[in-house]
């Protein structure tokens, strides 16, 4: 997903305690990855605030609660434990205290510390990869034992995926200059996982075609979907259908019709071209579900 980001530190509105404050981040994304970058900060954490309206890059504002310093979370804890000490029976103090010896305040207190070192890290979107779909190959014949066979002649890549077709290509987008294809294909059945191995074939076979697995992929069941979000059609678009059809019905036909987004070569928690495995991902069903996967094509036979 090419973005990039930045953050800072200033006092939110607060809604979490009563002098909560947030840690807010700036990302940099094109046109058209708008809802996977939200679906993937979210995912991290972060709530998305506001969106700044560029023609090719969106400037999107996120922000989360600035984690506690963990003295004062010790510190919190300890006056909630010694509320709750305060409120038991003077006997019962008495035996807690004599019974632990002073071992059990000891043990709470490393617990505490250890809780806060491991819970308090923050997280970024993840990154676990997950096993690639494989693409149906017409199997090779049988050969003799002892024959030698080319690579070529051993697994000759054939599509068989459902028809699709590139309705627009957008070239040298991002930062990190990958082209963007916008390609049609038929109504997909979500109810099962199925359409996934479908989509993912779709892919497939462009990176076969291109040469290549670093582009970016918008794949769509309503080809407006891809003209009013395209940065090379969508002011033709609005210019034809108005800014009203745009911005209040187009988001509802992508809530069914806007079925993945894959984006690979740009690695965009390190802001940068990437070949590791940060670096290729799709996002399922960007304004539904917004299911994010870690995943790469097949190397190109």
């Amino acid at each position: 997903m090419p973005t990039s980001d930045k953050s800072d530190l200033r006092p939110g509105t607060p809604t979490v305690g009563d002098h909560a404050e947030y840690e807010f981040k700036s990302v940099q994304t094109i046109r058209g990855r708008e809802a996977s970058t939200i679906a993937k900060w979210q995912k991290a954490g972060w709530e998305f605030v506001t969106q700044g309206q560029g023609t090719l890059r969106r400037e999107m504002t996120f922000r989360r609660v600035k984690p506690k310093d963990p003295w004062q979370q010790l510190a919190a804890f300890a006056g909630k434990s010694w509320a709750a000490f305060r409120r038991l029976e003077p006997k019962t103090q008495l035996r807690l205290i004599a019974g632990s010896g002073g071992l059990v305040l000891l043990m709470v207190f490393v617990g505490v510390v250890a809780g806060i070192q491991g819970g308090g890290a923050t997280s970024d979107p993840a990154t676990l990869p997950t096993k690639a779909a494989v693409v149906p190959n017409v199997q090779p014949s049988k050969t003799p034992p002892g024959s030698t066979v080319s690579a070529s002649e051993a697994v000759a890549y054939k599509y068989q995926g459902p028809k699709y077709e590139i309705v627009i290509t957008d070239r040298n987008q991002g930062p990190a200059a990958l082209n963007q294809y916008w390609v049609y294909t038929r109504k997909i059945d979500y109810s099962t996982v199925a359409y996934k191995d479908q989509v993912k074939m779709i892919i497939t076979d462009i990176a076969h075609i291109e040469g290549t697995d670093k582009f970016l992929v918008e794949v769509v069941t309503d080809k407006e979907i891809a003209e009013a979000e395209s940065p090379s059609t969508y002011e033709s678009f609005i210019e034809e259908h108005g800014m009203n059809y745009a911005i209040k019905t187009i988001p509802q036909h992508e809530k069914a019709g806007w079925v993945a987004s894959y984006s690979g070569g740009f690695d965009s928690d390190a802001g940068e071209p990437s070949d590791s495995v940060n670096a290729f991902e799709v996002i399922w069903r960007p304004y539904a579900t917004s299911k994010i996967e870690k995943w790469r094509p097949e190397a190109m036979g």
